[in-house]
C-alpha cells in the first residue's frame, strides 16, 4: 500500500468513528442514556498516540489529551472536526493549541523554569535572534520573551512549536498544513519580526499577579479519594463529579506543578469527597466528628483518622456535619439571635441521638439474639440513614423528633458505654436527650401558628 493510500484509509478510519460519535451525541440529546463508550474509548487512544508529537512530558500530554476529550464531548467541537477537509491534522492543531493554551497563565507568572527550560530558551532565543547573529549575544529577558510568546495567535504559537519545540522539517511542516516551504519560511520570518519587535519595545515586563486561591495537600487527596474506591482509585470519576476538569485533577497530583486551586474548584473538589474544603487544605486538622484515634489504639501509634480517614469516617463526617447544619437551620429560624446558645444548652444532644442511630452494630444488638459478629460495613446505614432524612437536611421537611427518642432508647440500652455509666448518669443522658428532642419538634408545631377556635 502506498503512503497516500494508507493516508487515505487512515483518514477514512478516523472520519467513520467522529461520525459514530457525532450519532452518539444526537442519541444523547434525545434523552438516550445508553452511550457508545466504545468509541469514546477509541478516540481518547487516536488523541494519546497523536500527543506524541505534542512538546511536553508525559504528564503534561496527558492533561492535553483529557482537555481535548472534554471539548469534542460538545457537539459544536465535534461538527468542526468532522467536517475539515482533513480531521487528523485538525485534531492535531486542536491538540498543540490546548498545549499552549495549558501554559499560558503559568509562563506569565514566573520566569521559565523545570527540567525543559533550556529547551524553550534555546527555541526563543533562536527565533528572536537575527538570521547571522552571532551565538555571543546577549540572552534577551526570560520573561520578556516569554509573555511575548504566549500573546502571539494560536497558529502562530503553533507553528513556532513544530519548527523550534519539535525540530520538525519545514518540507513536514508544508506537507501537513498543504502549503509551500516558502510560505512556511515566510510564516516563520514575520514570526521572529514580531517577536523580535515586541520583545524589544518593552522595557521591563511586570509578572501578573497570581489569582488567588488555596493550596490542597495532596496526601489528603489521595487518602479520602482512596477511602472511596477500595477497588482502586482513577481520578477521572473525581474531576466528572465534581465538575471540573481532568486536567486541573492531575495538575494537583503531579510532583512539582502548583496544587494552588481557585476557591470555586476547592468547593467543588469538598463537596464530591464530603469533606470541609479547609480540611483538605490543612487548614482544619480535624475531620469533624470523627476522633483521630480508634479508641482500641491506646498507644496511638496506628494512622490517625484524620490523616488517613477510611470511607466509613468520611461518610459519618460528612452525614453529622449536614445534621448538625440542619438542627442549627431549625434553631435560627425559631431563636434568631439566640440560636447558638440554645445549640450549646440543649441542641447539640439531638446530635447525640442521630449519631447512635448511624451505629450498625448497635442496630444488630437491640434487634437480634444470635451471636452475628461484629458488622464492619456501616456505610449502608449511613447512606440510608441520609437517604431517609435528605427532606430535613434539605430544608423541605421537619424532623419527628419524638419518634427517634422511642428508637435511641432501644439503642442506647445497647451501648457498652452507657451500660457502664452510674444509673442516676444513664437517667441524665437519656432524659437530657428525650427532652431536646421534644423541644426540637415543638419548634415544628409553634411555627404552623394558635389552633383555630
Amino acid at each position: 500500500m502506498t503512503d497516500d493510500a494508507r493516508e487515505g484509509d487512515d483518514t477514512g478510519k478516523l472520519r467513520r468513528l467522529l461520525e459514530r460519535l457525532a450519532a452518539d451525541q444526537a442519541r444523547a440529546a434525545e434523552g438516550n442514556r445508553d452511550r457508545d463508550e466504545a468509541a469514546w474509548s477509541e478516540l481518547y487512544g487516536v488523541l494519546h498516540r497523536m500527543s506524541r508529537s505534542v512538546p511536553g512530558d508525559q504528564d503534561e500530554r496527558e492533561d492535553v489529551v483529557q482537555a481535548v476529550c472534554v471539548k469534542l464531548h460538545k457537539p459544536g467541537m465535534l461538527t468542526q472536526v468532522l467536517n475539515a477537509r482533513l480531521p487528523g491534522p485538525y485534531l492535531m492543531s486542536t491538540l498543540r493549541n490546548a498545549f499552549f493554551d495549558m501554559l499560558r497563565p503559568k509562563r506569565r507568572e514566573i520566569i521559565i523554569s523545570g527540567p525543559r527550560s533550556e529547551q524553550w530558551m534555546t527555541a526563543l532565543t533562536a527565533a528572536v535572534r537575527e538570521e547571522g547573529e552571532p551565538a555571543v549575544l546577549p540572552v534577551y529577558d526570560e520573561r520578556q520573551l516569554q509573555s511575548t510568546l504566549n500573546e502571539l495567535p494560536s497558529e502562530k504559537r503553533e507553528l513556532f512549536s513544530a519548527r523550534y519545540l519539535e525540530r520538525r522539517s519545514l518540507e513536514a511542516i508544508a506537507a501537513e498544513r498543504g502549503i509551500s516551504k516558502q510560505a512556511v519560511i515566510a510564516r516563520l520570518h514575520r514570526i521572529k519580526k514580531s517577536l523580535q519587535s515586541s520583545t524589544r519595545r518593552r522595557g521591563n515586563v511586570t509578572a501578573t499577579k497570581p489569582t488567588s486561591g488555596k493550596k490542597v495537600r495532596v496526601e489528603r487527596l489521595r487518602a479520602v479519594w482512596a477511602a472511596w474506591n477500595t477497588e482502586g482509585h482513577p481520578w477521572h470519576p473525581l474531576a466528572k463529579s465534581a465538575g471540573i476538569s481532568h486536567a486541573t485533577v492531575s495538575r494537583i497530583l503531579t510532583p512539582g506543578r502548583t496544587k494552588t486551586v481557585r476557591p470555586t474548584t476547592l468547593e467543588k473538589l469538598a463537596k464530591a469527597l464530603r469533606v470541609p474544603a479547609e480540611w483538605l487544605t490543612g487548614e482544619r486538622a480535624d475531620l469533624p466528628h470523627v476522633p483521630e484515634w480508634d479508641y482500641s489504639d491506646s498507644t496511638r501509634q496506628g494512622p490517625s483518622r484524620w490523616e488517613k480517614p477510611t470511607a466509613r469516617d468520611v461518610q459519618w463526617s460528612w452525614l453529622l456535619q449536614r445534621v448538625e447544619d440542619a438542627i442549627k437551620r431549625d434553631l435560627q429560624e425559631r431563636y434568631g439571635s439566640d440560636a447558638r446558645n440554645v445549640y450549646d444548652a440543649w441542641g447539640h444532644r439531638v446530635m447525640d441521638v442521630i449519631a447512635h442511630l448511624c451505629d450498625l452494630n448497635l442496630w444488630r444488638r437491640a434487634t437480634l439474639f444470635t451471636d452475628y459478629g461484629k458488622g464492619k460495613d456501616e456505610l449502608f446505614v449511613l447512606r440510608w440513614l441520609e437517604h431517609l432524612l435528605a427532606p430535613w437536611l434539605e430544608g423541605k421537611a421537619y424532623l419527628k423528633a419524638e419518634l427517634l427518642g422511642e428508637v435511641y432508647k432501644a439503642l442506647l440500652a445497647e451501648d457498652a458505654g452507657f451500660e457502664f455509666l452510674e444509673e442516676d448518669k444513664q437517667a441524665e443522658m437519656l432524659d437530657a436527650a428525650l427532652a431536646a428532642l421534644r423541644r426540637h419538634e415543638q419548634g415544628y408545631y409553634d411555627s404552623l401558628g394558635p389552633e383555630p377556635e
